[in-house]
């Protein structure tokens, strides 16, 4: 599944491991990920890409728009996620939020 902006994805290594964030950006070697609570949209985290995994999930501009959307965006996702699966790591292959 490519990375792309808007796009929701757990964290595989570091601190914030199991986390789930959205990508709010993308250069050559990186991608830089918020979750709008510990890390603002305003000041993402750098992060190599081969550390974040991507799901099926993604995000409009408009819940990407602030730090609350993007927050109660990703709370959403999660809950469902936890509902549906029994966690958000077995989200990964084919769920659709619909």
């Amino acid at each position: 599944m490519q990375t792309e902006v808007g796009r929701v994805v757990r964290s595989k290594a570091g601190h914030d491991s199991n986390n789930i964030f959205a990508v709010v950006g993308i250069d050559e070697n990186y991608v830089f990920i918020s979750d709008g609570k510990e890390r603002k949209v305003e000041n993402p985290k750098r992060k190599n890409p081969k550390h974040v995994e991507a799901t099926s999930f993604v995000l409009s501009p408009e819940e990407m728009a602030a730090n609350g959307r993007l927050k109660k965006a990703l709370g959403k996702i999660k809950s469902e996620a936890d509902k549906s699966s029994g966690g958000f790591v077995n989200v990964q292959a084919g769920y659709d939020r619909g």
